[in-house]
């Protein structure tokens, strides 16, 4: 089954700290299939699981990740969100001068949902 995650970063991530949203958004990107596999543990459960949740973290000076957690979900899968914030404290990004907060909304969706929404 194939399944549609969509990182909402550059319009709805917020964050305070020396880092650029488009940077944010980068590396957040470059482990998208990351967040997907998180996302096909429910599919394999679940095959219409869909929703959507806020992943929190902290950037540290280092470029590493602490405190993940997630919020705001209407996705209310504990092994999806789970294998969430197992990944994101794995996540590097660029070294700066501060500790950089992140709230990134992430929606999810089976591709087949996102069809028949679109279908007359």
């Amino acid at each position: 089954m194939r399944a549609i995650v969509v990182l909402a970063l550059a319009i709805g991530c917020a964050h305070t700290g020396p880092l650029s949203t488009a940077t944010i958004d980068r590396v957040m990107r470059k482990h998208q299939r990351d967040i997907r596999a998180c996302y096909d543990i429910g599919l394999s459960r679940i095959a219409d699981l869909s929703g959507t949740l806020v992943l929190e973290f902290t950037i540290e000076p280092n470029g590493t990740t602490t405190a993940p957690s997630v919020h705001d979900s209407t996705l209310e899968h504990p092994d999806v969100e789970a294998c969430l914030v197992d990944v994101a404290t794995r996540w590097r990004f660029p070294e700066s001068t501060a500790r950089t907060p992140v709230s990134a909304p992430l929606a999810f969706a089976p591709e087949e949902s996102l069809d028949a929404l679109a279908s007359p």
